[in-house]
């Protein structure tokens, strides 16, 4: 068990749920989404207070939106195309959007002040290959971005969700999002124009995360893995003003999760968690240097070879699905057991939650919640006693545990409503350093139509094209186009 963790009580969801919690204080809920398509608030004593079914499969993690008269909706899509807008109070359907494609990635919001409109925005990615732009009071679309995928052999979809905030410190408000088309996005939130794009070699499952390194934004975000290999395999750190690369730092497995970012011993770092070596890392976050890492597991379900990658027993080699240790947690950082030093909490596919030493890396305790645990687990002071109570969603139920932590709330997905990973707002503010980003020749669009043509066909050529009847000349050409 886990010093400093008393159970208080267990909340029984009518299907196995894959999202992370939401708390509404104002409210007083639980928010939990599962994958028969239905949405639930619950008191934390158990209570249901309202559920709604709003699709047919939901993955996503409900976030909200506090309207100009003081009502709170709940967000949330599903793989049926639908984007809902609920009323946090008795969950009735305030507006639902189709947006032509399966939604798994969460939605962000921008609040009012910052978007520079009347109401909150939300902003939603779907397979459709589009990002919108939503009134959260009334659901009308502001604007809706085609983001363009490789036209061949690439993946569709975006299970990367969107995040809203000044990346690149000029105070306008942007929307930074990855697809599977193996691309990530920067465009203005007020318009949804192109500020940048990068190009990647796997798609990009992670949300990214903003954070500041030598005063200047920095977006961190992992790479996935290949279903025809074994990818890219990394944890990066690209400059908020065009998406250049800081560092780039390479672990043993696709990283799907999200960083989340603290300061012990004087220093800033980051910890994120990945699939194949299963494992949660800790790096500097100015320089990219590993710090440590914890190996999760092997189980009784799995085996694990020297490079810890975790296979299912049975399996004949790795893969994702049968990676019973992988993670796709966000990990939470807190003094849990108030000792004065921070815990690093993740969660495992293997049905654990990991404490660890934010210091060392070494590990304090763990809990079996005898399930998979895909949702990362939240911290709220519940019951307003001024400590932090801890949620942990794993299969059919949410799990309330008393802590003794103190200090901010971490109430849902990446902790704030913008999915920044920035859940206060000095540090959103302290991220609006003047920067100048450099001058093109080409802007963001053409560059992106030129590289769709000649990266995408020396894709194309290298993979269609037998190797072998291609001269030295001929792939070295390829290679760079590539």
């Amino acid at each position: 068990m886990i010093d400093g963790l008393i159970p208080l009580v267990e909340i029984a969801l009518s299907a196995e749920t894959w999202s992370t919690p939401l708390w509404l204080r104002l409210e007083g809920v639980l928010v939990a989404a599962t994958r028969d398509g239905r949405v639930s608030a619950w008191r934390p004593s158990g209570e249901r207070v309202w559920s709604r079914e709003v699709g047919n499969v939901i993955t996503a993690s409900p976030n909200f939106a506090r309207l100009r008269d003081g009502q709170s909706v709940v967000l949330i899509g599903a793989h049926d195309g639908g984007l809902s807008a609920l009323d946090a109070r008795d969950g009735r359907t305030r507006w639902q959007r189709a947006l032509g494609g399966v939604i798994r990635a969460s939605v962000s919001v921008a609040a009012s002040e910052h978007s520079g409109a009347r109401e909150p925005q939300v902003f939603a990615a779907s397979y459709g290959d589009y990002l919108w732009s939503i009134d959260a009071a009334s659901g009308e679309v502001r604007w809706r971005k085609w983001l363009p995928r490789h036209v061949w052999a690439r993946s569709r979809g975006v299970v990367s969700s969107p995040i809203v905030a000044d990346v690149d410190g000029d105070g306008r408000l942007e929307v930074v999002v990855g697809t599977r088309s193996w691309r990530l996005f920067c465009v203005d939130a007020d318009s949804g124009s192109l500020r940048w794009w990068r190009g990647f070699d796997y798609g990009i499952d992670s949300t990214c995360t903003l954070a500041l390194a030598d005063g200047s934004p920095l977006l961190l975000l992992g790479t996935g893995e290949s279903l025809h290999g074994p990818g890219d395999r990394a944890i990066l750190a690209l400059t908020g003003a065009e998406g250049t690369v800081r560092w780039r730092r390479r672990v043993g497995g696709g990283v799907d999760s999200s960083a989340t970012c603290f300061q012990v011993d004087g220093r800033f770092k980051l910890v994120q968690s990945s699939l194949a070596d299963a494992s949660c890392h800790c790096l500097d976050l100015a320089t990219g240097k590993l710090e440590w890492s914890y190996r999760m597991g092997p189980t009784e379900a799995c085996t694990h070879d020297a490079n810890n990658v975790c296979i299912r027993k049975g399996a004949p080699a790795y893969f994702t699905d049968n990676a019973c240790c992988r993670s796709y947690t966000v990990p939470l950082v807190a003094d849990i057991d108030g000792d004065g030093a921070l815990e690093v909490l993740v969660g495992s596919m293997n049905g654990l939650i990991y404490a660890l030493d934010a210091s060392t890396g070494q590990e304090k305790g763990r809990w079996d919640a005898a399930a998979p645990v895909r949702g990362s687990p939240i911290l709220a002071d519940i019951d307003g006693d001024g400590r932090l109570e801890l949620v942990v969603a794993s299969a059919r139920r949410l799990a309330l545990f008393r802590t003794r932590a103190v200090g901010r709330d971490w109430p849902s997905f990446k902790g704030d409503q913008s999915l920044s990973g920035a859940p206060d707002a000095s540090r959103s503010d302290a991220a609006r350093v003047p920067t100048r980003a450099p001058r093109r020749k080409l802007t963001p669009e053409s560059r992106l139509l030129f590289e769709w043509t000649l990266r995408d066909l020396g894709y194309f050529v290298r993979t269609r094209v037998d190797k072998h009847i291609l001269n030295r000349f001929g792939r070295r050409c390829m290679s760079y186009w590539y």
